[in-house]
C-alpha cells in the first residue's frame, strides 16, 4: 500500500467515525424504539456499526448519512429478529416497518431543526451570541456568568430567555421559509 493510498484510508476512516459520532444517539434511539431491551438494543447498535463500516463504500457522500444508517439498522433489527424467532415476538414486521417510517421521519425534522438552530445562533448579536455559548457550550452556571458580565443572576435569567425565545421564532420562521429563515 501506498502513502497516497494509506493517507485515503485514514481519511475515510476520519470521515466515518465523524459522521457516526453525529448520529450515533439518534441511531441508538432508533434501534431501542425496535428492541426488546436495552442490552438487545446495545448488542444490535454494535453490529449495525460493524456493519456501517463494512459497508462504508457503498455511501454516497453528500448524501444522508443519518438516513443510510437507518436504513442499515433496520435491516439488523430484522435479521435479529429472524435470529431470535423462537421468542415471543413484540412487534410484527410491519409494526417495526411502521416505527421505522416514524423514527426516521422525525430523525429528519431534527436535522432540520438543527439546521435551522445553527442558521439562526449564527444571526444573533455578538454579546447574545457570546451569553449562549458560555451558559450552553461552556456550561458556567448563571451565577459564574452574572459574576463575569457584571449582571444579577435574574437579570442574566432574562437575557437568555429573551434569546431562547429569540431563538425558537427563528427557528420557526426558518423551518416555513424551508430553511431560508
Amino acid at each position: 500500500m501506498d502513502a497516497l493510498e494509506s493517507e485515503s484510508r485514514l481519511a475515510r476512516r476520519e470521515e466515518f467515525a465523524a459522521l457516526l459520532a453525529r448520529v450515533d444517539r439518534a441511531l441508538f434511539a432508533f434501534v431501542f424504539a425496535m428492541a426488546p431491551d436495552r442490552n438487545d438494543a446495545e448488542e444490535l447498535l454494535q453490529e449495525t456499526r460493524v456493519v456501517l463500516w463494512e459497508k462504508f463504500d457503498d455511501f454516497a457522500p453528500g448524501t444522508n448519512f443519518l438516513a443510510w444508517a437507518y436504513s442499515v439498522a433496520r435491516l439488523e433489527v430484522l435479521k435479529y429478529r429472524e435470529r431470535r424467532a423462537r421468542h415471543r415476538r413484540l412487534f410484527s414486521n410491519a409494526a417495526i416497518e411502521a416505527i421505522s417510517g416514524e423514527i426516521r421521519t422525525a430523525g429528519d425534522s431534527g436535522e432540520r431543526r438543527h439546521a435551522a438552530l445553527q442558521h439562526c445562533l449564527g444571526k444573533l448579536n455578538a454579546r447574545h451570541g457570546q451569553l449562549v455559548r458560555d451558559r450552553y457550550l461552556s456550561g458556567m452556571t448563571v451565577e459564574q456568568l452574572a459574576v463575569r458580565i457584571g449582571r444579577s443572576c435574574d437579570a442574566v435569567y432574562q437575557s437568555l430567555s429573551r434569546i431562547r425565545r429569540e431563538l425558537f421564532k427563528c427557528i420557526e420562521r426558518t423551518l416555513a421559509a424551508g430553511g431560508r429563515g
